[in-house]
């Protein structure tokens, strides 16, 4: 049997330039998969003002279709709807709509400017375990909420919802 030659150039294992293509491959897979993990608060933000848009659209609504009165009250935690009856505010703990609700975007940092005077004390009137620093917006029976501006904050993200008093509800980025 003859001896084959050995040649240092034909010798088993990967060369460095294959190493290095793999260590890339792998890092860009890394980076990616770091991005998708990391949580959009801009995105979460957006989703929880156009959920409240869309809230505030049906609440008015509601509160003509029940001839009853509505009301909201929100926080840095979350946020939940009460229906006036004759017993007075009952939080609406079983509606699937209206049942109170966290924010996704984490603690959220309220600031609601109501363009007239807040209707009736609204705010002493609701169940007692709100805050003084609620925000507390009225949807009346005869379907026309106050003017309002709520500023919206999760981080360094901004949304604002305003409503015009007809019934009509705008949302957008805050500068």
């Amino acid at each position: 049997m003859a001896n084959r030659p050995t040649s240092s150039r034909f010798q088993p294992g990967y060369t460095l330039v294959e190493l290095l293509v793999v260590l890339a491959l792998f890092g860009i897979l890394l980076g990616i998969a770091s991005l998708s993990a990391a949580p959009d608060t801009k995105a979460k933000l957006t989703r929880d003002a156009e959920r409240l848009q869309t809230l505030f659209e049906l609440a008015t609504e509601e509160a003509q279709l029940r001839s009853r009165p509505m009301a909201w009250r929100g926080n840095a935690e979350g946020y939940a709807f009460f229906l006036r009856d004759a017993d007075g505010w009952k939080r609406m703990e079983q509606d699937y709509q209206f049942k109170p609700r966290s924010w996704d975007s984490g603690k959220v940092q309220l600031d609601l400017m109501l363009r007239q005077a807040l209707n009736n004390g609204l705010q002493a009137q609701l169940p007692s375990d709100q805050d003084a620093t609620d925000a507390v917006l009225e949807f009346p029976r005869d379907g026309t909420p106050p003017p309002f501006q709520l500023g919206m904050q999760a981080g360094n993200e901004h949304m604002q919802l305003r409503g015009d008093g007809t019934g009509r509800f705008v949302m957008n980025a805050a500068q």
